[in-house]
């Protein structure tokens, strides 16, 4: 179901020739995925800042050679997060983050899609591998990533995709130990046998580094059902 934030969200969308153009603004209650509170007061960081997460959204819809449309987008991200030290003193911490999507079609059948990210402190969009402050030097974990996936539909029951992602936050930025490196690849069958019915097998295989060179490697199987009222 992906993940979900109390917000306050404008939209706003200009419709053009088999496409358009979007304008998205929103304010967030922070902290409502990673629920950081590295204080242990009770009350999440980014509460204790007073300031909401902001996010904006430019979106563009362009007709292309194919009955689906090229997509191009853009995204911010910018937040603050307070929090008292071990000194008494309060710490102030920013996050921030930019954001590029794709979603290329080839084909009728046929297309490529992906996101790039950058930013600091993105845990709380899980951004980091799930780290966004490293309190040991007191600092934002600074993180690079992207993922790009391959789809295809054969048949207008049935449709193939496969990709790749990457996660690298920022060595300078962690302790030895914590994570440097996540990637993952997967590839997912969908089908449907009648309309209403959508059945999604999935395999994603992920490798996770860490400062100091150890590695380790999960597989996971995933198989999805879902009814369309």
């Amino acid at each position: 179901t992906g993940d979900r934030a109390p917000q306050l969200r404008m939209a706003y969308h200009v419709p053009m020739n088999k496409g358009g153009f979007d304008v998205e603004l929103a304010a967030l209650l922070p902290n409502a995925v990673d629920e950081k509170d590295l204080d242990s007061n009770g009350v999440v960081d980014g509460l204790d800042a007073a300031f909401p997460t902001l996010q904006g959204r430019l979106a563009l819809a362009m007709p292309m050679w194919t009955e689906r449309p090229l997509k191009l987008a853009v995204a911010g991200l910018y937040g603050k997060e307070q929090s008292t030290g071990d000194d008494a003193e309060e710490n102030l911490y920013t996050s921030y983050g930019v954001f590029a999507e794709l979603d290329l079609p080839v084909w009728s059948t046929l297309g490529i899609r992906g996101e790039f990210f950058w930013g600091q402190n993105l845990s709380d969009v899980r951004g980091g591998i799930k780290q966004g402050v490293n309190t040991s030097l007191e600092t934002e974990v600074t993180t690079m990533g992207y993922w790009g996936e391959l789809y295809y539909s054969p048949l207008s029951w049935l449709s193939l995709s496969g990709g790749y992602g990457s996660d690298t936050p920022d060595n300078g930025d962690l302790s030895d130990g914590d994570r440097n490196s996540n990637t993952a690849i997967w590839g997912v069958v969908s089908f449907r046998p009648v309309k209403p019915l959508r059945i999604q097998a999935e395999y994603l295989r992920w490798t996770t580094g860490t400062k100091g060179g150890t590695k380790a490697d999960a597989n996971r199987m995933n198989l999805h059902f879902t009814y369309f009222f």
